[in-house]
């Protein structure tokens, strides 16, 4: 197997508001996320997956603030960051159980969310 198959490689380009007198910085953070032991073709190995990457891009975007902040923003910010490092993770593995899995794991999701 070659390294990008043996490996996904989290990526997350965050933008950071320096000040209103100063251009927006870019800062790019990254991880990788091991594919060892996980046959992709099994559903529970998918899922091991999509939780290893969902971890990640939970790392690299700052980690989970604290959900009972009053910065909404702070929470906010971090969630499109995850989302937006999980998706391109899903994108760059590109297999069709892991897409299941994936899909399941974000509804489940969604679901937990709406009832809070």
């Amino acid at each position: 197997m070659s390294k990008l198959v043996c490996n996904v490689v989290i990526t997350v380009a965050l933008a950071i508001s320096v000040g209103a007198a100063q251009a927006d910085e870019i800062v790019t953070q990254q991880t990788k996320v091991s594919l060892r032991g996980l046959q992709l073709d099994r559903e529970v190995d998918a899922y091991t997956l999509v939780r290893r990457v969902d971890r990640a891009a939970a790392k690299v975007c700052g980690g989970r603030p604290a959900y009972q902040t009053t910065n909404s923003l702070a929470v906010q910010r971090f969630e499109q960051c995850r989302e937006a490092a999980v998706l391109s993770a899903m994108q760059r593995i590109d297999h069709p159980v892991v897409w299941a899995a994936y899909r399941k794991a974000t509804q489940s999701e969604q679901a937990a969310l709406a009832k809070r």
